[in-house]
């Protein structure tokens, strides 16, 4: 359906710009004024200003030869629409063959039947967004069975002393987009790298005020994250995590 409106769009967008001339002088010439150009200017990356000035003189344009018939027109814009239409669909349908290799090759380095992956896939999510959530409230104690004690004490104590320091680091509105780059460690161990987005900012716990951050414009990370295999509890738990720059 995109496509389609896409080829409308453009459609009319070249039977708009095309020059259609109706009427020539005898031998093909014709006087005319020049035209006096327009200008132009920009604002920087979170504002925009512009302005646009100059006065447009009368314009006779030159044509030399016939007229084009409508029936030329019309098949020139066909083709010109026909033309970006394909290469934009050739795009996508590339795009999303590329996606799809990626997502088996993904699915097939997780051992196991298609029920086993999924199981685990659900785990994985489960965990990260409970504790994403309860680093976003600044206690972990909802969040402690998908901790290893490891890992669980130590972000405790970076909680700890942002408290002691007066701020709260929030991840409010967390979304995970994607799971990829599964690397089976050992038997009891693996990786798997998270691309997900949320609202990160420092807030003042006293005033509330915002130190660092947005709260209204979310961010993309991309994170590793490491698990390992808990017997008694009979699960996957976070173990370590590690940041990947995007930049």
């Amino acid at each position: 359906m995109k496509i389609i409106v896409i080829f409308i769009l453009a459609f009319f967008l070249f039977l708009t710009v095309s020059p259609s001339v109706s009427q020539a002088t005898a031998g093909g010439h014709s006087g005319g004024r020049s035209v006096h150009s327009s200008s132009r200017s920009g604002g920087g990356l979170r504002s925009y200003s512009g302005s646009r000035g100059g006065t447009l003189g009368t314009y006779t344009p030159h044509y030399y030869g016939g007229t084009r018939s409508p029936l030329g027109s019309l098949v020139s814009g066909l083709f010109f629409v026909g033309v970006a239409g394909f290469s934009i669909l050739r795009k996508k349908i590339r795009v999303h063959q590329s996606n799809v290799a990626a997502r088996q090759d993904f699915l097939a380095a997780i051992p196991g039947n298609n029920q086993k992956k999924q199981h685990l896939l659900q785990e994985v999510e489960m965990a990260f967004l409970t504790i994403q959530n309860a680093w976003n409230q600044s206690s972990l104690e909802a969040a402690k069975k998908f901790y290893t004690e490891k890992l669980y004490q130590t972000h405790l104590a970076i909680l700890n002393e942002q408290r002691e320091k007066g701020f709260a680091n929030r991840t409010e509105k967390t979304q995970l987009q994607e799971l990829s780059n599964y690397r089976l460690i050992n038997p009891n161990s693996f990786s798997v790298q998270i691309y997900f987005t949320c609202l990160d900012y420092e807030e003042e716990l006293a005033t509330g005020r915002i130190l660092a951050g947005s709260t209204s414009q979310k961010q993309a990370f991309l994170q590793t994250w490491y698990f390992d295999y808990d017997d008694s509890d009979q699960c996957w738990k976070a173990d370590y995590i590690q940041p990947i720059s995007l930049s």
